[in-house]
């Protein structure tokens, strides 16, 4: 799960950035969740030992991994500015992907979920990644989360993301990690 959800798409974005800071205007969209909120505490010199992986470590685990995703979109962000590129994380919703169709009961409901705002389908998940791709007024935008979940945005910010030192010690553990200079 950390990974898949997290090492990954750090060190691709690593292994592009010389890409990404040439390119006139690029955009790095992180995908995250409204799960960061059950991360737990974030030790940085071992966020990588996610613990149990019953059903409610599982659900922590991966709401762990989310939260590293947007601590590294903002720090990414830090490091891009003046480049031209930005850089964001969105939380998409919940969209009945191929993780819930592995729920015999969700699968039977989803079609119906996703005609209001609990359950939504992929091509529903994908508008706010593909908005701020694209919307020409968010060119300038960088280093924020943005939320599609109801309601949600009205809540205070987890602790975490609002600790600069924090997102650079995580981005040099991940670095550490991945093998790449920080």
């Amino acid at each position: 799960m950390l990974a898949s959800n997290y090492l990954g798409p750090f060190l691709l974005t690593n292994l592009l950035l010389d890409r990404v800071t040439a390119a006139p205007a690029a955009r790095v969209i992180v995908v995250a969740s409204e799960a960061h909120r059950i991360a737990g505490r974030l030790h940085p010199e071992r966020f990588e030992d996610l613990g149990d992986f019953g059903v409610l470590g599982s659900f922590r685990a991966y709401g762990r991994t989310k939260l590293l995703d947007i601590l590294f979109a903002r720090e990414l962000a830090r490091r891009l500015a003046g480049t031209g590129a930005t850089a964001n994380s969105l939380c998409p919703g919940t969209v009945a992907t191929n993780l819930y169709g592995q729920m015999r009961a969700l699968r039977a409901i989803a079609p119906a979920l996703s005609r209001i705002p609990l359950l939504r389908t992929a091509e529903q998940g994908a508008r706010m990644t593909v908005r701020l791709a694209s919307d020409p007024a968010l060119a300038d935008v960088t280093g924020r989360y943005f939320t599609s979940a109801p309601g949600v945005a009205l809540l205070p910010p987890v602790r975490a993301l609002r600790s600069a030192s924090l997102q650079l010690r995580i981005w040099e553990r991940t670095a550490a990690l991945v093998e790449l200079g920080a």
